[in-house]
């Protein structure tokens, strides 16, 4: 196991989730909670290709930014 200095060091982390049903995002809750424990300085970024998913993240204080992917993210590719 890492030690804290480890964590520390972590400065951000991105979710990605490309299924839009509401289900699994409540199941993103209980992550959101542990990466806050372990990465506490840390940025987390959630990437969805759910339109409404910035409403349901805008409660959380742990999540900086809803990247909401038009289209496929499952098709996008990087060069």
């Amino acid at each position: 196991m890492p030690d804290s200095s480890f964590f520390s060091a972590i400065k951000s982390v991105l979710i990605v989730s490309p299924n839009v049903r509401l289900g699994n995002y409540l199941l993103l809750t209980p992550l959101l909670t542990e990466l806050e424990k372990k990465f506490p300085r840390a940025r987390i970024d959630i990437l969805t290709a759910s339109q409404n998913a910035p409403a349901i993240f805008s409660g959380f204080s742990t999540v900086d930014r809803v990247l909401v992917c038009i289209g496929s993210i499952r098709s996008a590719r990087t060069n």
